[in-house]
């Protein structure tokens, strides 16, 4: 398990986490401390994550306006 310093947790940002508690999908019984106080940079295999990682909710502002000025 490879432990990476991240800025916050990833939870509150990822489609898979559950409004209001401290679950996701990929931990139904409760998302390990290491990741929800963001010592752990769950774009990386977790045990018992059962091979689901943190996906973003949106793409950031800057990422669309980016994506829109390469469209043009």
């Amino acid at each position: 398990m490879e432990r990476t310093q991240v800025t916050g947790s990833q939870c509150a940002r990822c489609i898979f986490k559950m409004a209001g508690r401290e679950v996701c999908v990929a931990f139904p019984r409760g998302i390990p401390a290491d990741i929800i106080t963001g010592r752990f940079d769950h774009m990386q295999p977790h045990d018992g994550d059962g091979g689901i990682r943190f996906v973003p909710l949106r793409r950031s502002i800057a990422d669309r306006q980016s994506a829109f000025s390469e469209d043009r």
